[in-house]
């Protein structure tokens, strides 16, 4: 019982005390106060900033659409008719998960095109010409000087063009544009069916439109129908392509970079691979289209950098302030330290006399700044972020406590006596 006593004893002197001394000199623990609410409520601000750049570079990056195409190098081959691009390129860069949408157009195929009676045989009429897969037949709308017109039968379209139908008691047919040429060397109209018949696959196809193109190309013909007819023959699709353009997923905006990357490796194997099989190897030129989003998003992304790097900064430079300042609000309590120390308080209670205000000041600092940065900055300026700092601010404290009582502990009355505050 005389234990307890003598101990809450003690630690009611040791308040009074530390009260006493507070009012005593209340500026020093005002101006640690102050110092940790500045120094919180900065940190918050700039962490809100940084929030609010990221959020604005995000909003950005789901905005800009980002296109690219692949183009022969060498503009002046003849890359554009016999085909450049392998027929796995397109699926390996849709294969990344970034691509959103695709635009194929094939080389030109040389193909047999055969016409068909009523009744689905032959009405031995053919003709020779080079036919052409496309994904996309915007190209091809009409065009005001007559250059490349696609015109079609009531009920077709660009869309319809491009899906399976079943026509005259056939599962998945595709439609096919037919020059006017072909139409007459065959003896058919729209709405007739012509079998095309080229290297490793053949099959039917029904007249949808007339195709006025150049002469180099007779027909038509949906890439997916194009790759049906080799499936139904077995046959992997060995076609080259001669346009591969396509826009990016905004989702994917972020993985820019790592997708030219990617495609960039992938044209460079796909050229070795022809090269190796004896195919036309010319060099393919991969284009992205970024520069809308680089002149957009590069300023932020070097603000938002330079930001992290100044939070960092700021940090370290709280923590380094809070110790200075804890162990100079000791230093100048060296008169006091020799009092407690004459008057025969121990080691250990002095130093927890001395403490508690450095710390409390620090306490009540980064809670004012914390509340103050709530109330001006909102919600979003509290986070993880928020609370490391507030830790590494008390545990710059703690350590300047310790170090400052420690030494001053440690020193002999008369020494502190003599020290100036």
């Amino acid at each position: 019982m005389k234990r307890n006593a003598r101990g809450n004893h003690g630690v009611s002197s040791g308040l009074r005390f530390i009260r006493r001394q507070m009012e005593r000199a209340p500026g020093r623990g005002l101006l640690a106060l102050l110092v940790a609410a500045v120094l919180l409520f900065g940190l918050c601000y700039l962490q809100e900033s940084i929030t609010t750049n990221q959020e604005e570079m995000e909003r950005l990056y789901r905005m800009v659409k980002v296109g690219g195409r692949i183009l022969p190098k060498d503009t002046g081959s003849d890359a554009s008719l016999s085909g450049f691009i392998s027929y796995e390129v397109p699926e390996l860069l849709q294969g990344t998960g970034i691509v959103q949408d695709m635009v194929l157009e094939s080389a030109a195929i040389s193909a047999g095109i055969y016409g068909c009676s009523s009744d689905g045989g032959s009405n031995g009429t053919e003709a020779s010409a080079f036919i052409r897969g496309v994904s996309d037949l915007s190209q091809y709308s009409p065009i005001a000087d007559g250059s490349v017109v696609a015109t079609f039968l009531p009920d077709w379209d660009e869309e319809t063009f491009l899906q399976p139908h079943s026509l005259g008691g056939k599962e998945d047919t595709y439609g096919v544009l037919v020059s006017s040429t072909v139409c007459e060397m065959l003896e058919a109209s729209p709405g007739d069916f012509v079998v095309l018949d080229f290297v490793g696959a053949s099959d039917t196809f029904y007249i949808c439109g007339i195709l006025t193109a150049s002469d180099t190309i007779g027909a038509l013909v949906p890439i997916s129908g194009l790759d049906a007819a080799y499936q139904r023959f077995g046959n992997e699709p060995s076609y080259l392509y001669t346009k591969c353009d396509f826009t990016i997923d905004p989702a994917g905006n972020f993985r820019v970079n790592e997708f030219r990357e990617t495609a960039e490796t992938i044209l460079a194997k796909d050229q070795k691979n022809r090269e190796n099989q004896g195919l036309p190897a010319d060099e393919a030129l991969f284009v992205l289209q970024d520069s809308e989003l680089t002149q957009a998003i590069q300023p932020l992304e070097k603000n938002l950098s330079l930001m992290r790097l100044l939070y960092l900064i700021t940090q370290a430079v709280a923590a380094l302030v809070s110790a200075a300042l804890a162990m100079l609000l000791l230093a100048q309590r060296a008169k006091d330290t020799a009092i407690l120390r004459v008057l025969g308080i121990s080691r250990s209670q002095t130093r927890w006399m001395l403490g508690v205000e450095p710390v409390l000041a620090a306490l009540l600092g980064v809670g004012l700044g914390v509340l103050v940065a709530f109330l001006l900055l909102g919600r979003q300026a509290l986070g993880t972020s928020c609370l490391i700092s507030l830790g590494l601010y008390l545990a710059g404290c703690l350590l300047g406590t310790i170090l400052g009582t420690v030494r001053a502990v440690n020193r002999k009355p008369l020494e502190l006596l003599q020290v100036k505050e």
